[in-house]
């Protein structure tokens, strides 16, 4: 989403609906962004309700580059995505 292409490199509060992905805990906003949260693995009890998560907003990307030789190409991810390092959170009311 563009405007968290705008807050990267500063650290900021988001606010949005704690849910667990395949590569870890993750907000979901309602405009439909999704922030990963460096370091959480689960939410746990706190699995589909209101948090608010403070970090460092940076973004990395999906997994290793796809390599094309040949026309082949390699396995890999293209793209990037926005994570919270050094993240602080609390559920919100």
């Amino acid at each position: 989403m563009a405007f968290l292409d705008e807050l990267v490199g500063l650290t900021v509060t988001l606010r949005g609906t704690a849910a667990d992905a395949h590569r870890g805990a993750v907000v979901l906003g309602d405009a439909g962004w999704v922030v990963h949260v460096e370091g959480l693995a689960e939410w746990g009890p706190a699995t589909g309700r209101p948090v608010e998560v403070t970090g460092l907003l940076v973004e990395t990307p999906l997994g290793p580059q796809p390599v094309v030789r040949d026309g082949a190409v390699s396995h890999g991810a293209s793209g990037t995505r926005h994570v919270l390092r050094g993240a602080s959170w609390r559920l919100a009311a």
